[in-house]
């Protein structure tokens, strides 16, 4: 099976109050996001990006991720290929694939998809939004002068791991919200 997430910022402390996590300490939150993100030998995570943030704090238990049959990774804007490559078999700026049908285009920044694909999942945006359905539009910096408003062309599902309650969300789930979309 497919599983997919992002945005899990492991050692970073600032997150948990920045989108307001759950958690208590840096610990629990490593701890809590990778036993939800941690997979069978078969499956295969898509991680679009922001792994960690600044390589704080220890992150050899990243090493577990390899039990999967393959790990995937999508830069994020805190990521470097040079220090995440140990933990990933691929990385990519952006990845297209297709499964049953349906081509998905993996991004981290939502406007930095390419139209290509029936179906863009990203991360970034944490707890903001979790779809926008083609003609809706993000702000990206509402509040400022730099007013970046994108319009989305095709189904986006942020795939962030505020949005599925810490764990990874497999391609069966993301299918059932697109063809529920189609309709």
């Amino acid at each position: 099976m497919i599983y997919f997430t992002s945005d899990t910022h492991f050692g970073h402390s600032n997150i948990i109050s920045y989108t307001k996590r759950p958690f208590k300490t840096v610990k629990e939150m490593n701890s809590a996001i990778l036993g939800g993100i941690l997979l069978s030998e078969n499956d295969i995570l898509i991680h679009l990006g922001d792994v960690f943030y600044k390589n704080e704090g220890e992150l050899n238990f990243l090493y577990l991720l390899k039990k999967h049959k393959k790990n995937i990774l999508i830069l994020g804007n805190h990521d470097t290929k040079s220090s995440l490559n140990p933990y990933f078999d691929e990385i990519y700026q952006n990845y297209i694939f297709e499964y049953n049908g349906v081509k998905i285009e993996c991004v981290h920044h939502p406007d930095k998809q390419s139209g290509k694909a029936d179906l863009t999942l990203c991360g970034h945006i944490h707890q903001k939004w979790k779809i926008k359905y083609p003609g809706e539009y993000y702000d990206f910096h509402p509040t400022t002068e730099k007013n970046e408003r994108y319009v989305f062309s095709v189904p986006t599902i942020n795939v962030s791991v505020e949005n599925w309650d810490y764990k990874a969300v497999s391609i069966d789930e993301i299918l059932s919200i697109y063809k529920s979309i189609q309709v």
